[in-house]
């Protein structure tokens, strides 16, 4: 098993970008990464194999 980390981020029609990092979990093999639409944002879930590189997208985001 190996460990994954969900980036959350969303992003609203204004523009404003919110970020962070909402699961860890143990598992076999890594999640699909998935995207919805709201009425006024879109929220995506990224998943990733190392903690390293779900910081550096929300730190990416902080920069949006």
């Amino acid at each position: 098993m190996a460990k994954y980390y969900c980036v959350t981020t969303s992003a609203d029609d204004e523009g404003k970008v919110k970020a962070a990092i909402t699961a860890v979990i143990d598992a076999d093999c890594k999640p699909e990464n998935s995207f919805r639409h709201k009425r006024n944002k879109d929220i995506y879930h990224d998943w990733f194999e190392s903690e390293e590189e779900a910081k550096a997208l929300v730190e990416e985001a902080k920069l949006v």
